[in-house]
């Protein structure tokens, strides 16, 4: 299992951050992978579900979990069969003045020692860096108001991820 953390921060206050990334139908306005967020059973909070058409070389459908919920604080969600291809995401909002840090985590199963596990973490900042784009020109209508702090592995050492962060501003 490898696990990534990538912060930033985000000029806004927590609690408009927060709705925007847990309402379903903002999906697919920022994260690039997400096609459809599809039908929904129950509200927003533990236990809640949906069907997500995600691109993975190919439309494919997933019933996402949200399996950790906090209001202004914390969200988790991950697709609990094929876990090893798509991978849980847990977000952390912390209020830093009027603007917020979020933390997300991404933990995947992208098979060690293959050239997937190898090239996962350049492709994961890539897309990371995509998805705040995407999401700076949802909140402020324009892609770089949003600033990445920081883009780590937990538990392994990993050269390319050194590059990586030495590409970020700040």
């Amino acid at each position: 299992m490898q696990v990534f953390t990538i912060t930033a921060k985000i000029p806004k206050v927590v609690d408009e951050v927060f709705k925007y990334i847990t309402t379903p139908d903002n999906f697919p306005r920022w994260k690039k992978d997400v096609w459809v967020a599809g039908r929904k059973y129950g509200c927003m909070g533990d236990e809640f579900k949906m069907i997500q058409t995600v691109y993975l070389m190919s439309p494919r459908q997933f019933m996402m979990h949200v399996t950790g919920f906090e209001q202004n604080k914390y969200f988790k969600f991950q697709a609990l069969k094929g876990f090893g291809i798509l991978p849980g995401w847990s977000f952390s909002f912390k209020p830093c003045g009027e603007s917020t840090l979020l933390t997300v985590v991404s933990e995947i199963n992208p098979g060690a020692g293959t050239i997937r596990g190898f090239l996962y973490p350049m492709g994961l900042y890539h897309h990371w860096k995509m998805y705040f784009e995407l999401l700076s020109r949802e909140l402020f209508s324009s892609p770089s108001m949003i600033q990445i702090l920081s883009f780590e592995e937990l538990n392994r050492e990993a050269s390319i991820l050194t590059e990586l962060t030495a590409e970020i501003p700040g």
